[in-house]
């Protein structure tokens, strides 16, 4: 089971400790960060999958990322941000 350190896991609706974890959960990889800059991005996006829990209480399924997987993941919206505004950038004539 994961969690953090500081406070442990707790179901979101009934504030039940008996957690149970599923592993995590990923998308499908976007074809342009594919086609872009193939690995360190499928890297960063597989990094960034939350871990899916369920409360084995009131059977509630819910999801949290670890520090490294929400860092991961403000990662590739930085990067996602900076390719569009060097596009636009590139378009207006700068």
């Amino acid at each position: 089971m994961m969690g953090t350190a500081s406070k442990p896991l707790a179901c979101p609706k009934c504030g039940s400790a008996q957690i149970t974890a599923h592993g995590k959960r990923y998308a499908l990889y976007p074809a342009g960060c594919v086609m872009l800059l193939a690995l360190p991005l499928a890297w960063l996006h597989r990094t960034s999958a939350p871990y899916d829990f369920e409360c084995r209480s009131c059977a509630q399924r819910f999801s949290r990322r670890t520090l490294p997987a929400r860092i991961a993941y403000g990662s590739l919206w930085l990067g996602i941000v900076l390719i569009v505004l060097w596009f636009v950038m590139k378009l207006a004539g700068f």
